[in-house]
Formats: C-alpha cells, sequence, structure tokens
C-alpha cells in the first residue's frame, strides 16, 4: 500500500468520523435548543384536527376522550360527557405549556421525576388516527405550575410550565357533581307520590335529621360509576324510590333510585312545571341529553338516603301535628 493510498484511506476515515459527529451534533442541537418551543407543538399547530386524547396512568390505566360532532366523550365511562373543566386545563396545556429548560436523564433520574413507568403518558392523535404528540408527563413543583416532561424514551427531559390543574386519573375526566340543588330555591318535593311544600318542609327540618340528610344529598350529588340505563333490564332491582324536587322558576328534576342490593344508582329526569319561566323549557331540552341513557352509582352514604325514603314519609306522618 502506496502513501497516496494510506492517505487516500485516513481522509475517508477522518471524514466519516467528522460526519458521525456532525450528525450526532445537529442532534444534540436539536434537543437542546427547544427553550420557549411548546411543549404539545403537533398538537396546537393541528388543534382543529385534534380528534382523540389518551391517557395512560399507574392508578387509571387507560382513559380515552374523543370528539364527536364537536362533543367530547369519555370511551371508559360509557361514552359520557367529558368534564369540561379538565378539557380546558388540557386545551391551556396545548395552547401555552412551554419548554423553559433541557436536562439530560438516566435510569435514576428519571424515577426520581417520575418519568418511567410511574408517568403520566398523554398522547394525542387527529381524525386520521395519527399520532400528533406523545410526552411521559411526571413530577410537578409544589405550587403545580410547572412540571417535567420526556418524550417517549428520550434520553432527555423538560420543564414546562402552564401545566395548571391538567389530570390523567379517570375521575377527573368525569363531570361533578351529578346535581347541585340548594335547599333555598326548592319549592316543593314529592315523595314516591306523597308532596311536601316548602312551608312544610321549614317546619319539619329543624326536628329531622333524616329530611335534612336529604337535603344535604340534594345539594351535591356524588357519583362513582356510570352505566347504560338499559343495564337495569338485566339485574333484579327493588321498586324505585322516587323523588320529584321542583325549584323556583319551574324546573323539575325527577329522581329514580334504584336499589341492586349493593349499590343504588340513580336515574335523572328534567321535566318543567305547567307554568314556567321562559329560559326553563329550553333548558330542559338542552340538558336532558346528560342523562337520557344514563344511571350513575351513588356512594355509599348518599345511596342510603335516595334508595331508603320511605322512611321519611313514614317519619313526615309523625310530624303531621307540628
Amino acid at each position: 500500500m502506496n502513501k497516496i493510498q494510506i492517505k487516500r484511506i485516513v481522509f475517508i476515515v477522518c471524514a466519516a468520523v467528522l460526519g458521525c459527529a456532525a450528525v450526532a451534533y445537529n442532534n444534540y442541537v436539536k434537543v437542546i435548543n427547544v427553550r420557549g418551543n411548546f411543549a404539545l407543538e403537533n398538537t396546537r399547530n393541528n388543534i382543529k384536527n385534534l380528534a382523540k386524547i389518551k391517557m395512560i396512568t399507574p392508578d387509571s390505566g387507560e382513559v380515552n376522550i374523543y370528539n364527536k360532532d364537536g362533543i367530547w366523550y369519555f370511551a371508559e365511562a360509557k361514552n359520557y360527557f367529558a368534564n369540561t373543566n379538565m378539557l380546558a386545563s388540557f386545551y391551556n396545556l396545548v395552547g401555552n405549556a412551554r419548554i423553559i429548560s433541557v436536562h439530560k436523564g438516566d435510569k435514576k433520574i428519571f424515577a426520581e421525576n417520575m418519568l418511567d413507568d410511574n408517568a403520566v403518558k398523554l398522547i394525542t392523535y387527529d381524525q386520521k388516527g395519527k399520532v400528533l404528540d406523545e410526552i411521559w408527563l411526571g413530577k410537578r413543583t409544589a405550587d403545580g405550575e410547572s412540571a417535567v416532561i420526556r418524550r417517549k424514551n428520550g434520553k432527555y427531559f423538560y420543564t414546562i410550565n402552564e401545566v395548571t390543574d391538567f389530570s390523567g386519573e379517570a375521575q377527573d375526566w368525569v363531570p361533578y357533581p351529578l346535581l347541585n340543588i340548594e335547599p333555598d330555591i326548592i319549592k316543593k318535593i314529592t315523595v314516591n307520590g306523597t308532596e311536601f311544600s316548602a312551608e312544610k318542609l321549614q317546619k319539619i327540618l329543624p326536628y329531622s335529621k333524616k329530611w335534612l340528610s336529604l337535603f344535604n344529598t340534594l345539594r351535591f350529588i356524588d357519583y362513582q360509576g356510570i352505566e347504560y340505563k338499559k343495564a337495569l333490564d338485566n339485574v333484579k332491582v327493588s321498586k324505585a324510590q322516587e323523588i320529584g324536587v321542583a325549584v323556583i322558576g319551574g324546573l323539575v328534576y325527577k329522581l329514580a333510585a334504584y336499589d341492586v342490593g349493593d349499590s343504588c344508582w340513580l336515574a335523572v329526569t328534567l321535566a318543567n312545571e305547567r307554568i314556567a319561566h321562559k329560559d326553563v323549557v329550553p333548558f330542559v331540552k338542552n340538558n336532558q341529553m346528560y342523562f337520557a341513557d344514563w344511571i350513575f352509582q351513588l356512594n355509599e352514604e348518599q345511596g342510603q338516603v335516595l334508595c331508603n325514603t320511605d322512611y321519611i314519609t313514614g317519619e313526615s306522618a309523625v310530624m303531621k301535628k307540628l
């Protein structure tokens, strides 16, 4: 091998090494030079085509929120409506969260920052099912405003701002409360066909812990499960406890509580009195969809109140002398 051939080999090797170094450096710069970029930039740029949000957490497993005809639904919650407050937090994350610092990570550091299997994996999809962004959301700062994220299996991680109260947990994506009926707007309550006017209730309440429990329940009806209403056809249920709550303005909440043995499930129907405020009729029409096809599993305390209303009627008979 002569000197010219050796020089050519050395030149080729050096060129290859420099080329690899240049590629590595360019990739490094791309990773590092992202301060100020949006954390979910592809989603932000394609927000009109956003069709699905998937979150995977250690506690809730997989949560899928999807858009149909402009309305967001929660697939794992029997396709019930997604919590609009959490959607607002998600849109704030997409629209405003920026990368403010970059860090090199390793297995230990990722674990310390919950960027391993303990991360909230957030994946967004367009209308064709193509992934727009996938980030792993990890540990948050004490004020909850900032957090660290990592790209899927990435070697670097990033601090982002504007996280606020975004969550990937299933319970945070269902609307709460189911109903919120304040006592001071109630005109009358009908329990299994027996009617109690507001005047009569005012006399009873100071002497009745059971009626007070009903009023406290109506003020904030919670739920811990959702099922399609037709599921009642496949289980043995007791006769529904029926409660009608008429409020000022003419709106009526019709509640039917079903005892299925180990739990109490609530069906809700909206109606209006014959003479009602002009806004009530369109309100009923526009909001009936939130209750029409579903029943809601009450927590144990509220289930005991709404699935056992006979005692209220019996106690009220004793109170007639008041």
